[in-house]
């Protein structure tokens, strides 16, 4: 009666992606992306559960967290999936990539040669959903970290470090209070690979509070020079700021709530705030750019909570996490009586 954590529901027309004597390697790819996940962001995703089921159309697939869906697709058999505006002469249907949201189409197998000599990317069917699936562990990794999960990792750390672990109990920690932490740093997709700071962070920040919001903005503070410098492979970080009037209209409607800060702000001035930071993302998207957004201290996290409804994978940095080594990239300013790109 146990429900699964993750579970990945095929149609029968997706059979031949599972079935070796047809090629199909689908559960070894799943495997290699449990083992690459767990590098990534420290924390092992629990096995997927395959099976098949009759009621979705013969194309289909579904993940569930679980049990709750959370995200379909389809791959077509016979089909690969074109990333960009398909040829003219090349037949097939119009879709959405899955993973980046960009326009897409499948096509005839037979015709994705003649895709990529015009130059456009062709992406075979168990690698749509294979990555598919990876960018929902990611989104879902906190969801997906038991408290069983936890305690293999605090007795990981009490194996290597038997010191911090002593500490964290003497502190008071509790697994549950360290879960809490974990998931939201993995809701961020922030890696909890240094698992050893994390607690030594906690039991230091302890002795103050015990709240879940605190002791996660205490963390990302320690680990902040790691996070920045992750999401600046060159050195180079593409930032979205806030203009100097909406950074401290902000900062003073900061107030304290049960789940942690949040802003008391008319809901009509969030919804420009939103808005505005959403137009500033597109422009700096079609450039090619991922930015961050850049803000104080004291905003960082309840603005994060606002923005993450609509901009999931928008990382919302404080100044004091950059590395000191970062060239900032300004790709624009937020500013609420005329929002614009740089």
């Amino acid at each position: 009666m146990r429900v699964d954590p993750l579970e990945l529901e095929i149609a029968y027309g997706l059979m031949d992606l599972v079935d070796p004597s047809r090629g199909g390697d689908l559960l070894d790819r799943v495997k290699s992306l449990r083992r690459k996940i767990a590098l990534e962001l420290g924390v092992v995703i629990p096995p997927v559960r395959t099976r098949d089921n009759i009621d979705l159309q013969p194309h289909e697939y579904v993940i569930r967290v679980h049990r709750a869906e959370v995200a379909r697709g389809e791959a077509p058999v016979g089909h690969v999936l074109v990333l960009g505006d398909r040829p003219p002469e090349v037949p097939g249907h119009d879709t959405v990539d899955p993973v980046f949201g960009m326009a897409a189409s499948w096509v005839p197998a037979e015709y994705g040669p003649q895709a990529e000599l015009s130059g456009l990317t062709v992406v075979d069917r168990a690698s749509v959903l294979t990555a598919h699936l990876a960018e929902v562990v990611r989104s879902h990794a906190g969801q997906l970290l038991s408290r069983q999960d936890v305690k293999a990792l605090f007795e990981t750390v009490r194996r290597s470090d038997p010191v911090v672990t002593e500490e964290a109990q003497a502190a008071g920690l509790t697994l549950a209070e360290v879960q809490s932490v974990l998931e939201r740093l993995l809701d961020e997709q922030v890696p909890i690979r240094d698992l050893v700071r994390i607690l030594e962070v906690m039991t230091e920040r302890a002795r103050v509070t015990r709240e879940t919001a605190p002791l996660v903005e205490a963390v990302r503070h320690a680990l902040g020079p790691a996070i920045t410098s992750a999401l600046a492979p060159t050195g180079d970080l593409p930032a979205i700021t806030l203009d100097p009037l909406v950074e401290q209209a902000l900062a003073e409607a900061v107030r304290p709530g049960e789940d942690g800060p949040l802003l008391d702000v008319d809901p009509t001035i969030l919804e420009r705030l939103v808005e505005s930071v959403t137009r500033t993302v597109h422009v700096a998207e079609e450039q090619g750019r991922n930015p961050v957004l850049l803000v104080s201290a004291r905003v960082r996290g309840p603005l994060r909570r606002i923005l993450r409804g609509v901009h999931r994978d928008l990382p919302v940095i404080a100044y004091p996490e950059l590395a000191r080594n970062l060239r900032l990239d300004t790709m624009g300013v937020i500013d609420l009586a005329q929002p614009a790109a740089v």
